[in-house]
């Protein structure tokens, strides 16, 4: 069998550039989120998007997943968390052209009979190697409390109150997996509130989701002379404010992914023992204001899956 090869969502990093909304998810009121990530997991999706150009342009984006036990330190960029709750941080890096984007969140796996809770959250952005935006902040509850800095060097702070149910803006897609069984057809998320801090904006704004259609959707990942496609639900997330009758879709695979690990490879398999992986995010769609003012999309694919932690994660 093949190693798994997976294509990414390249919106992260361009749709922050543009203006389009990637957030990061929060618990909900009833504590509805499930624990679904294992020990260690690793996303790569493949990004295309069309250059100021015009032209064809790819990236790559890498989301990790990594749990903690209680009492262990957890550094988020340059933000060094100290003694935490047990849980997770999930990083996501997305590269294309000549900016970088990196973002980060830890989630407390339960608090208060929530689950998956974000504790803090971070975001550098970076242009030809020089930082453009960074920021980090924690939460006290459902209050955002943050500090960053602009290319120009000037400073911003604050703090965001959101109402229930809310989100934070960094790896709000792979905190929605957190939904667990109940995504499913017919899911909705009516309205739902965001802190959404960047350079030129830090606010509160609303946003809807909800699973929309059902598809098979082809990954990157090999299988055989093709490539492996995945069952999948479809989710629609919209900001009315941002890019009017645009949305952002989601694929999620409505069936666990089963894995092995063999050696330091992971491969799929369709039958027998393995890691089942659910909600697994196979494709991203992201509209975009483009210079010339056009709406464009960003495309991520996921074109590989590895369950096998750096040695550097050894905890």
């Amino acid at each position: 069998m093949k190693k798994i090869i997976v294509a990414v969502l390249l919106i992260a990093v361009i749709c922050t550039a543009a203006g389009v909304l990637v957030a990061c998810s929060n618990a909900t009121t009833q504590g509805q989120l499930e624990n679904v990530w294992q020990p260690y997991e690793r996303y790569t999706y493949s990004v295309s998007y069309k250059a100021d150009d015009g032209s064809d342009a790819s990236g790559t984006y890498v989301n990790e997943i990594r749990h903690y036990d209680a009492g262990a330190t957890v550094g988020l960029g340059s933000v060094e968390l100290a003694s935490v709750a047990e849980g997770y941080l999930v990083t996501g890096t997305l590269t294309a052209g000549d900016r970088t984007l990196f973002n980060a969140c830890y989630y407390a796996l339960s608090s208060g009979g929530s689950y998956l809770v974000p504790s803090a959250t971070y975001r550098k952005e970076t242009a030809e190697g020089k930082t453009v935006f960074e920021y980090s902040g924690t939460y006290d509850g459902a209050t955002l409390n943050y500090s960053g800095t602009r290319e120009d060097g000037t400073k911003l702070s604050g703090s965001l109150g959101l109402s229930q149910p809310y989100y934070d803006n960094n790896q709000f897609h792979q905190a929605l997996r957190g939904v667990g069984s109940l995504l499913a057809e017919g899911f909705s998320f009516p309205s739902f509130n965001v802190a959404l801090v960047a350079a030129e904006e830090q606010t509160v704004i609303v946003l809807s989701a909800s699973v929309t259609a059902t598809a098979s959707v082809p990954s990157e990942i090999p299988a055989g002379d093709s490539v492996q496609a995945f069952d999948c639900l479809k989710m629609t997330l919209s900001r009315s404010t941002t890019i009017a009758g645009e949305s952002q879709s989601i694929w999620f695979a409505s069936s666990p992914v089963k894995c092995v690990v063999e050696g330091d490879d992971t491969v799929l398999v369709s039958e027998g023992a393995g890691w089942e992986l659910k909600n697994v995010i196979v494709k991203i769609e992201e509209p975009y204001k483009a210079k010339d003012g056009s709406v464009q999309k960003v495309t991520y694919t996921l074109s590989d899956i590895d369950l096998t932690p750096p040695a550097s994660d050894a905890e």
